[in-house]
């Protein structure tokens, strides 16, 4: 399974590349509970309401931390998002870009913050993107539940719950001394 960089990210390598881009919207992947799918613009804003059982879903998750992985054939990603007793989301986006075909390699984090879950049943976070030293702040919205996450960016990637310690391990791997 493909899924799109986020155009955000996409733009923030190409950028410490020395390149430019301009992304065009890009329509959401499908929801890990059956939803209407959420449309991105270009400015980020999600502009079709994700159905009540998403919203449900999501709104569902009790205080504590959530991690979810994804391997795809150029990237390995991992996401970690705890939920506050207020209700408040936070957490980090994390992974290797592994492009062979174009010879481009990076690692990339996302710390996200003040995760707020809106009507749609996106959580909209406070984001900061570093990749190969530049450091890009923006907005990421966010479809989270107990079975998948999502960014409203992606085209058809979902998140598959994971073990924290895996997840770390397996994005990150320890380098051997």
């Amino acid at each position: 399974m493909k899924h799109l960089i986020s155009p955000a990210l996409f733009a923030l390598v190409l950028a410490a590349c020395g390149q430019s881009e301009t992304a065009e919207p890009v329509e959401a992947a499908p929801a890990p509970v059956e939803a209407a799918v959420p449309v991105a613009e270009a400015a980020g804003e999600v502009t079709e309401a994700v159905s009540d059982a998403a919203t449900t879903a999501i709104s569902a998750l009790s205080e504590g931390e959530y991690c979810y992985f994804l391997q795809e054939d150029s990237s390995t990603e991992g996401l970690e998002i705890t939920l506050d007793i207020a209700g408040v989301f936070s957490g980090r986006h994390y992974g290797t870009i592994h492009d062979a075909e174009n010879a481009y390699f990076a690692s990339f984090e996302t710390t996200l913050s003040d995760g707020q879950l809106n009507d749609e049943g996106v959580v909209n976070f406070t984001a900061v993107t570093e990749v190969d030293g530049d450091t890009q702040y923006g907005e990421e919205p966010w479809v989270i539940s107990a079975e998948g996450a999502y960014s409203a960016h992606w085209d058809d990637a979902v998140m598959e719950p994971a073990d924290c310690d895996f997840v770390d391990a397996t994005v990150w791997p320890p380098i051997p001394e």
